[in-house]
């Protein structure tokens, strides 16, 4: 029997914001299709059922507290996984937050705190697990998690969405200049920027459908000749330089009816 696309046995892989939610889904999902998934949050006690979740499937997993607006946490978390596992293969920068109010009811500490969260720990995680990845011979996957506000806005969430809006711009910039060592790709066309996510995990979807997605489209991973590859949920491919004009270029696609199966949109 041919190897599941959507495999990821012998995979390493850290979830920031891993306890609940979108997170939550990504890590048991990716456990299920194989891989050792380690957890961090600012509070540990929504991660203990998410790892006695991943360790009942069979697969390792640790989980640590942390702040993702702090670099040097953000590091070691990094690099507990590589010292633990040999090496690290996916990172998934999931961790966000936000309040609902009116732009001008925003405190300045509110908006950092917000945008620090978002993008900033989006940025970190890039950074530290982008250079770990790149001094592997495998290479590895970082996946942003942005939001369909990134793209439209979102009512009495000015702070969030400009936040999103950068975590996308981060993800298509922060390859250039760097073209067969970093690339940039989306998981499919059929697959939309996450809008609300239900908080109890992710629904199943029939293998057989997933796996012909997969294979028509390509699944989560390298390309030939890629050390790294950065991946944004709800964009088709993007070319580090495809030499075409911004009219020829893909374009965001909005979100279905606001479910998300997190990891097969990952996948």
């Amino acid at each position: 029997m041919a190897k599941s696309p959507f495999s990821l046995e012998g995979k390493t892989a850290i979830v920031t914001g891993g306890g609940t939610g979108i997170g939550k889904s990504i890590a048991i999902e990716f456990a299920r299709a194989g891989a050792d998934v380690a957890l961090c949050s600012r509070k540990l006690e929504h991660l203990e059922p998410v790892v006695k979740a991943v360790r009942d499937v069979g697969k390792r997993s640790f989980a640590v507290a942390l702040d993702v607006r702090q670099e040097d946490q953000v590091k070691a978390m990094v690099d507990r996984a590589v010292q633990e596992w040999g090496r690290l293969d996916i990172m998934v920068n999931n961790a966000g937050a936000s309040f609902r109010a009116k732009p001008e009811d925003i405190s300045v500490n509110g908006w950092n705190t917000v945008v620090g969260i978002n993008l900033t720990g989006a940025f970190l995680g890039c950074k530290w697990a982008g250079r770990q990845m790149m001094q592997q011979p495998t290479g590895g996957v970082i996946v942003n998690i942005a939001s369909i506000a990134g793209v439209y806005g979102s009512t009495m969430m000015s702070h969030y969405g400009a936040a999103k809006s950068a975590v996308i711009t981060l993800t298509r910039e922060g390859t250039q200049g760097r073209p067969r060592e970093l690339h940039r790709a989306g998981p499919g066309r059929d697959r939309g920027l996450p809008g609300r996510a239900q908080a109890g995990g992710a629904g199943r979807q029939e293998d057989v459908r997933r796996d012909r997605r997969a294979r028509r489209h390509g699944a989560l991973g390298q390309g030939r000749g890629d050390r790294l590859s950065v991946h944004l949920p709800g964009l088709r491919r993007v070319r580090v330089d495809d030499g075409r004009d911004d009219r020829h270029r893909r374009r965001p696609l909005a979100a279905g009816d606001g479910r998300l199966d997190a990891a097969r949109a990952l996948l």
